[in-house]
């Protein structure tokens, strides 16, 4: 992965025995911030885009829980992809990242934790107007 301004891979701390595995997300531990919302998203057609927005304040940790996403993160110098298909790695995406997410594979689920709760005036909706931004940041 390209290096991208605020973003960072994740690795949850993952313990396996005969029962199977678990992976341990924590607040302010492996998500690098206290989570305030949660959604996660699932039933979505293969090969369909969701995302294509960055915010300006909130954060987020990004994981496929099952199936295989394609994340588009962009911080208006460069652009890297990364596929996130083991639930025991996550993205973390900070303020002002452009990202786009493709889902690959039906029956995908995909889950991701926010510093902040839904507030429709901190996202940047227009790719325009991000990259203006960026440039003057």
């Amino acid at each position: 992965m390209e290096k991208i301004n605020n973003t960072k891979l994740i690795k949850f701390p993952t313990f396996t025995d005969e029962r199977g595995t678990v992976s341990i997300a924590e607040a302010s531990k492996t998500v690098p911030f206290k989570i305030e919302r949660t959604f996660h998203t699932y039933d979505v057609p293969e090969g369909s885009l969701r995302g294509k927005h960055a915010h300006k304040q909130n954060e987020q940790v990004y994981a496929c829980l099952k199936g295989r996403v394609a994340v588009t993160l962009d911080d208006g110098f460069n652009k890297s992809e990364i596929v996130l298909e083991n639930p025991q790695e996550a993205i973390y995406v900070g303020p002002f990242v452009w990202c786009t997410i493709k889902f690959l594979e039906p029956g995908t689920v995909f889950i991701v934790w926010n510093s902040r709760c839904y507030e429709e005036e901190d996202y940047i909706k227009n790719y325009e107007e991000f990259l203006k931004i960026a440039k003057n940041r």
